[in-house]
Parts: structure tokens; C-alpha cells; sequence
């Protein structure tokens, strides 16, 4: 690892000073002042995580061009699908996986890892406004994740130079953004469509598993591509990659337990905040039954008082959480089946959310 470069960046809210390692972008002192000789990054394993690259030049490809954030399954039985990044699917070739993007047309070129491309589906499923902003101070392209990905706000603290910078408005920064902006030839707007096909399975007819995902639209798209909206489905029979089902569906029920796709899709992205872990909970309504679905800005922010859509009645929770049926769905389809639960996490994917 290179050498630390320690920089004084200002004060901490206490007053103390402040200190910033530039080569590696991570703290280098602590809450009291002092400086460390080396930074957090150093220590730190997601440092290590190895940065597999790919390139990808939108003049030599002849095909479309469609990127995605490939994420944990939101159910998994199978421990199939290992292949974790950003998913490249250019022309007819096979699909691509690597940890660090760039995109580029002749002198012009955007670079983003796959922290980016995680922070920025989770934003774009819960609904939030992303923007492309740049520290004043030292131009670096700044991402806003976990919390800051779900929540927007004015103060940013740059992971260049380790200052702080304002917007005159709340919002999220992302630099996936400027490929969108800088590549506008290219890009395609999203096109969408409802799944229309139903599923109902037994997990008993699967022995090697199955793995269930919410819908994710792709982040960027060259061509006039249409996806389709809903639950996406793998299952396999046999002792190999290749899924037997592998398709997209606008309800599933899987041993009598039915699954609604809004729920399924906004669990997967609640589930890529770190922030977030072992605070979504189920909830029903202590006098009509009806189980508590938290959508909008209340699906990002834990609290212990809740209402229920049907009744109105006013429920209150010992612990902040945010209230949805999956957590109880999942329980009760680990309940059918004798096959472990993957109990990977998206930070076993992507440790570099947890970072400063």
C-alpha cells in the first residue's frame, strides 16, 4: 500500500483539529486532536478488496451497452450466483463482472467503482434525486452512500481531501451521474414494462435452491433495451450454474407464501444500507391484523411510531425500526425448506460501504 500523505483539513465540532490522509482518502487522526501516523485506511480490510477492472469504449462497440449494480439476492437457498459487481452486458458477448468501471469516447472518460453503482440503485429505488457534484476545493467526483445515499443533504464531507463543502440544496451525489450527462449521445432513456406472468413453486422441487431478487433497472443503457418489472426468479435441479427457471414474474408464490414485487424490490435496496441492518422488522396491527408496509421517505428512516394504513390505529415499537412484511415472509419460507439460508451480506460484497 502507498504511503500516507496527512494533511490538516480543519476542525473536528469540538474544535480539535482535524487530519485527513490524501493518498488513501480515509481519516488520519481522532475526535481529541491527535494525529496518527498512518490512516484508517490501512488498517481496515475493505482496503484490500481487489479492484478488478474493466474499460469499456463506446466508439469500438458495436452492440448496446447495459450496466447494472448485480447485488445479494433478497432470498437465497442456492449459492449460485457468486459473481458480485457491476454486471456488463455489451452486445451478444457474455455478461461481465468487475469492481471498477470506466467508460470511455475518445478523450472523454467517467470512472466509478462498484460502491457507486450500489449507493446508486438504492437511491434510485427508494425514489431519491441523484446528482453529479465535485468537491470546490480539490475537483474530486463525490459519492454519497449508505445514510447520505438514502437521505438527501447540503454538507458533504469530501473523500479526496477531507473537507467539508455545502450545496444550496439537499441532495445526493453520485458520479455514475456524469456518464448519464457526459455520454447524453448515447444513453438511452428507460424503458419499462410489467411482467405479466405468474409463478407458484415448491421449494421441494428444487433441491439445489432457489434465489429470489426485486426488480433493478439498469444505471446506464446504450440502446432502446426493454426491461421488465417485477420478481426475478432463479431455481435450480441440477449441480450447475445454469438455473432451470431464470425469468422475471409479476407474482410468485412459492409454497403457498405469496410475494408482492414492490415489497420484494424495496426490501433488496433497503437491504444494500448498512445503516439499515437489523432494523427492518414486521409489524401488524394489534387491532385489525394488517401488516405494516413502510413506504417513501419512512422506508429509510427508522422510529418507533408507526400507523396503520388500514385502521389508523397509532403503534408504537420498542426499538427504531422500519416496518415491512419481508422480514416474517423470509422466516416463513426458511420454514419449508431444509436447505440453509445465505446469510451473506451486502458489506460481505462491498465492504467499502462501511468506510468513513
Amino acid at each position: 500500500m502507498k504511503k500516507c500523505n496527512i494533511v490538516y483539513v480543519g476542525k473536528n465540532r469540538n474544535g480539535t483539529d482535524r487530519y485527513w490522509c490524501t493518498t488513501h482518502h480515509a481519516p488520519a487522526g481522532n475526535g481529541k486532536g491527535e494525529k496518527f501516523h498512518t490512516c484508517l485506511a490501512q488498517s481496515n480490510p475493505a482496503t484490500d478488496v481487489p479492484q478488478d477492472s474493466l474499460t469499456v469504449n463506446l466508439q469500438e462497440e458495436s452492440g448496446n451497452i447495459a450496466l447494472w449494480a448485480y447485488v445479494p439476492a433478497v432470498y437465497d437457498t442456492a449459492k449460485m450466483d457468486s459473481a458480485f459487481g457491476i454486471r456488463v452486458q455489451t452486445g451478444n458477448e457474455a455478461d461481465k463482472f468487475c469492481h471498477l468501471l470506466q467508460i470511455t469516447n475518445g478523450d472523454q472518460q467517467v470512472s466509478f467503482d462498484y460502491t457507486a453503482a450500489v449507493s446508486y440503485l438504492a437511491s434510485n429505488i427508494l425514489n431519491q434525486k441523484t446528482a453529479y457534484l465535485e468537491c470546490p476545493h480539490c475537483g474530486f467526483p463525490h459519492l454519497d452512500k449508505d445514510w447520505f445515499a438514502a437521505n438527501p443533504h447540503k454538507k458533504h464531507l469530501c473523500s479526496g481531501c477531507g473537507r467539508n463543502f455545502y450545496e444550496k440544496t439537499a441532495g445526493i451525489g453520485n458520479p455514475i451521474i456524469k456518464a448519464n450527462g457526459l455520454f447524453s449521445e448515447f444513453h438511452f432513456p428507460a424503458n419499462f414494462v410489467k411482467a405479466t406472468r405468474k409463478l407458484s413453486i415448491k421449494q421441494q422441487d428444487f433441491p439445489l435452491g432457489i434465489s429470489i431478487w426485486g426488480f433493478n433497472p439498469a444505471f446506464f443503457c446504450t440502446g432502446p433495451e426493454t426491461e421488465t418489472e417485477g420478481i426475478h426468479v432463479h431455481a435450480y435441479t441440477q449441480d450447475n450454474s445454469r438455473p432451470i427457471i431464470d425469468a422475471t414474474y409479476s407474482e410468485v408464490e412459492i409454497d403457498g407464501i405469496c410475494l408482492d414485487a414492490n415489497m420484494v424490490q424495496l426490501y433488496m435496496a433497503q437491504k444494500t444500507l448498512p445503516y439499515l441492518k437489523d432494523q427492518i422488522a414486521s409489524v401488524k396491527c394489534p387491532d385489525c391484523g394488517t401488516d405494516l408496509f413502510e413506504t417513501g421517505r419512512q422506508s429509510c428512516l427508522p422510529a418507533t411510531q408507526h400507523v396503520c394504513p388500514k385502521c389508523g390505529k397509532e403503534i408504537k415499537t420498542r426499538r427504531k425500526i422500519v416496518a415491512s412484511p419481508m422480514p416474517d415472509i423470509i422466516e416463513r419460507l426458511k420454514g419449508k425448506t431444509n436447505l440453509p439460508l445465505s446469510g451473506q451480506d451486502i458489506l460481505d460484497v462491498c465492504p467499502q460501504l462501511s468506510e468513513w
